[in-house]
């Protein structure tokens, strides 16, 4: 992620999920981790709402396997919650938002 070549660095995480899920399984905890961090890579690209499913994914597994008071689980539990906040924001900026659209065609009634 540091050197910016996201597309490569998302192709070793996927490599790697695939290795890891072969190996330890869906639910270990080194697999969540490789989920977080391809999350994170989407939140480092401005793609908030294609981290949310990785993100959600690596927190259903910390909070069975470690625990919900974990610190891994807690750190994951808070980049979700900032993906979500990311995503709502996006959302409500977006041209196709629910808010826009009624704010557009007001105006177009108005005129």
């Amino acid at each position: 992620r540091a050197m910016g070549d996201y597309p490569k660095a998302l192709e070793f995480y996927q490599k790697a999920l695939a290795i890891r899920e072969k190996l330890l399984g869906p639910e270990h905890p080194d697999t969540a981790t490789t989920c977080n961090n391809i999350g994170m890579l989407y939140l480092d690209r401005q793609k908030p709402t294609e981290a949310l499913p990785w993100l959600r994914r690596a927190l259903r597994v910390r909070e069975n396997v470690l625990g919900p008071e974990h610190p891994y689980t807690k750190g994951t539990r808070e980049d979700l919650e900032y993906a979500e906040n990311q995503a709502a924001s996006k959302e409500e900026i977006s041209p196709e938002s629910p808010e826009n659209r009624r704010k557009q065609a007001a105006e177009q009634t108005d005129q």
